[in-house]
């Protein structure tokens, strides 16, 4: 084997990868050594590169979460893996196994989880380093370039397997008012072919504003022109740019943002209550406070914001008084 691979490496956010000649990694204990045959792309390899994300990644790093390849070297005590597995490596690279998360089943927020292609090096490179607890097995009539972006950790990248390029899209693609590139299409189609078969449905999509709005333009798809609601949990980094890219591409799209559920009070500051979101002149804007919890409670009995907000004041001061 040799000693030195080429490697696609992130020495700086937001420049070109560059292409080096680095040091194959060795196995340690409880560890393989994975020769790449095929590495898929996903936006996430993006997100890492351009350091988007808060907790970002130790300079200088190698992406790639979606690796396939044959393991060529193992470390000592490694028994589920051995020389020439056919192996995928995903974004969960590792996790400790043994907390109140993983027991449960829910490894990814495991605190001590690794991630390929981001807390460890990926799959741009000819050699990997994996941990055999954690790879798929990949079978040998499946070929690396299709098996690849299975081995993603979102949920639409697989769905184009369910729809194959030239089929029909659905006809209400053509309403979003942005439209989908051809590779987005097919995802979304082929996954909308396979929800609508299901009497419920429940679409989850994987951070980022690029895979939550493809799960929106799903959602649009499936609800094929009935009302539908989506809820976001996104951090405040990027509120407004998920804000942004749901208005330019639903038609007839309305945001609100929780900013707080809390009673409006003089000595706040910053956006408070449920506000909605617009789009205007190029910016977005918070279109001033739509309603509150106490909002919701008083609404029937007093007809403005402002006899609300005394009714409010009043309740709170003598809940303070009682304490």
């Amino acid at each position: 084997m040799p000693s030195k691979m080429n490697a696609a490496v992130v020495e700086q956010f937001g420049k070109p990868l560059t292409l080096k000649e680095v040091d194959i990694p060795t196995p340690a204990a409880g560890q393989i050594l994975v020769k790449t045959e095929a590495c898929g792309v996903c936006h996430t390899d993006l997100h890492a590169a351009h350091g988007d994300w808060p907790v970002k990644p130790t300079l200088p790093f190698i992406p790639g979460h979606e690796a396939i390849g044959l393991v060529v070297a193992v470390g000592s005590g490694v028994k589920i893996a051995k020389e020439g597995d056919r192996v995928g490596v995903p974004w969960l690279y590792s996790t400790c196994g043994d907390c109140e998360y993983c027991l449960a089943g829910w490894e990814t927020v495991c605190a001590q989880a690794q991630f390929g292609g981001y807390t460890k090096n990926g799959g741009f490179a000819e050699y990997l380093l994996a941990d055999p607890n954690y790879v798929a097995h990949v079978p040998a009539g499946l070929a690396a370039a299709d098996a690849a972006p299975l081995i993603c950790a979102g949920i639409l990248t697989s769905f184009p397997a369910l729809h194959a390029p030239g089929d029909p899209v659905p006809p209400i693609l053509g309403t979003l008012l942005r439209k989908p590139f051809a590779a987005q299409a097919v995802a979304i189609s082929g996954a909308a072919k396979k929800l609508q078969q299901a009497d419920s449905v429940a679409i989850i999509a994987e951070m980022g504003t690029g895979k939550t709005l493809m799960a929106v333009a799903l959602t649009h798809v499936v609800a094929s022109g009935r009302p539908y609601a989506c809820l976001f949990i996104v951090p405040a980094q990027i509120l407004l740019k998920t804000a942004r890219e749901i208005l330019q591409t639903i038609p007839g799209a309305r945001t609100y943002v929780i900013d707080s559920l809390r009673s409006p009070r003089p000595s706040q500051t910053g956006p408070q209550g449920v506000n909605e979101l617009r789009l205007r002149n190029g910016r977005i804007v918070r279109d001033g406070v739509h309603t509150t919890l106490t909002d919701m409670r008083l609404r029937r009995k007093y007809k403005s914001a402002w006899e609300r907000w005394v009714a409010c004041a009043i309740n709170d001061n003598l809940a303070a008084s009682k304490a």
